[in-house]
């Protein structure tokens, strides 16, 4: 009877188990340097690719950190919200 729940829970599930792997993926730590880059040419060539990767991570990086504040700032605005409204509410309908 609750068998396609569960299979939606499941596929719920590793739907956002895959999305956070590919935002841990692309977005690497703060603190990652960039390697040196050698002189040689076919290196070179080689790390300036690397290097876009590198910097669309590390723009992509702080674009999710901007955006995981500005969702925290939020949740506490909507859950002080939520309190107020919840003590609004009479003592016989609490139950």
């Amino acid at each position: 009877m609750y068998k396609w729940r569960r299979k939606v829970l499941f596929a719920l599930i590793m739907f956002f188990a895959g999305f956070a792997t590919a935002i841990y993926a692309l977005a690497p730590v703060a603190d990652a340097k960039p390697d040196s880059v050698s002189r040689d040419v076919k290196v070179r060539n080689h790390t300036d690719s690397g290097s876009k990767s590198k910097r669309f991570a590390l723009v992509f990086n702080s674009h999710m950190r901007k955006c995981i504040s500005v969702a925290e700032e939020q949740g506490t605005k909507i859950g002080e919200f939520i309190k107020a409204k919840l003590a609004e509410r009479p003592e016989n309908v609490r139950q």
